[in-house]
């Protein structure tokens, strides 16, 4: 059986690492994490960190034990989250990881509605691009994920779509294309774009139809993973992005920013809920999902009329 005490000493030296710094936030001498450390090792048959001048660096089965710590960690804070829930005292955390679009949207509206039925509970927002929050959630490193639904799908993963967010080419409002009757391909290779990073899923669904046609790719000279960054930049200058409606609602209809109806081009990207199959969520996580789902809906309501 694992010593939970032994467990969260690896965990602080692999966040740390170093012994020395895992030691501090402890609240222990070196020797003694050292002493702990290594009976761990004894115990598991195998070496967990190498040392080097710099500090220390996890070996492979180091790596292996990382992941399932997380994940064991995250299953006893629920436990613990759930023993306080039935005495109603519900001082916990949940981490949350949130795609911009809905960081600067939906999430605001979640989180009110959320804190007046748990006002102790405190709330971790970490926004992201997807494939980073997916990777994260993988690792027990965050609780859910609101936003694009991971691709491709897997089954580690309890997934709920929740509304459909069309990813378009945007531009200001004066742009030069936005003059044009009917915009085609070959006119968004004239211009410099300003892109998400490129191991995003849309990057490559992106650059699809320009294959497809015998065209070469836009000319990406700004990769930047900050929306409110793009979105200034485009309004200001002749660059293009590839963005989701949800993210410019206001620059739209403060004229700042357009779609262009770009045929072929237009994803349909899902968006909804993420966390994983294996392992429990807490009661008040449970209650997050019953507000993302009540805001969404209204909000999705008030879009129809």
């Amino acid at each position: 059986m694992l010593d939970s005490r032994s467990l969260r000493h690896f965990l602080k030296v692999a966040q740390h690492g170093s012994f020395v710094g895992a030691a501090t936030e402890a609240s222990l001498t070196q020797p003694a994490l050292s002493k702990s450390i290594g009976a761990l090792e004894n115990e598991l048959g195998v070496r967990l960190f190498d040392r080097t001048r710099k500090g220390v660096l996890l070996t492979p089965a180091g790596e292996v034990l990382l992941k399932h710590a997380k994940l064991i960690e995250a299953e006893a804070r629920h436990a613990i989250e759930a023993l306080g829930d039935a005495r109603r005292g519900l001082n916990t955390q949940i981490v949350v990881g949130c795609a911009p679009t809905v960081t600067e949207t939906l999430m605001p509206l979640v989180t009110q509605r959320f804190l007046k039925r748990l006002p102790s509970v405190k709330l971790q927002i970490s926004s992201g691009l997807n494939d980073d929050l997916i990777s994260n959630l993988r690792r027990g490193d965050i609780d859910l994920v609101f936003g694009a639904l991971p691709h491709p799908r897997s089954d580690e993963f309890v997934i709920e779509e929740l509304f459909i967010d069309p990813v378009s080419v945007v531009a200001r409002y004066d742009h030069p294309l936005t003059k044009k009757r009917r915009v085609v391909l070959q006119d968004l290779l004239e211009f410099p774009w300003v892109f998400f990073g490129p191991r995003v899923y849309g990057r490559d669904r992106f650059n699809a139809p320009f294959v497809e046609a015998g065209l070469p790719s836009p000319t990406v000279q700004i990769e930047s993973n900050s929306a409110a960054f793009s979105k200034a930049l485009i309004a200001q200058a002749d660059f293009l992005a590839y963005l989701p409606y949800d993210l410019i609602r206001h620059e739209r209809a403060g004229k700042r920013i357009v779609s262009l109806n770009v045929k072929g081009i237009t994803w349909h990207r899902e968006v909804g809920i993420t966390h994983r199959r294996r392992g429990s969520i807490s009661y008040a996580a449970e209650i997050l999902i019953q507000e993302i789902r009540h805001v969404v809906a209204t909000t999705e309501r008030l879009r129809r009329r």
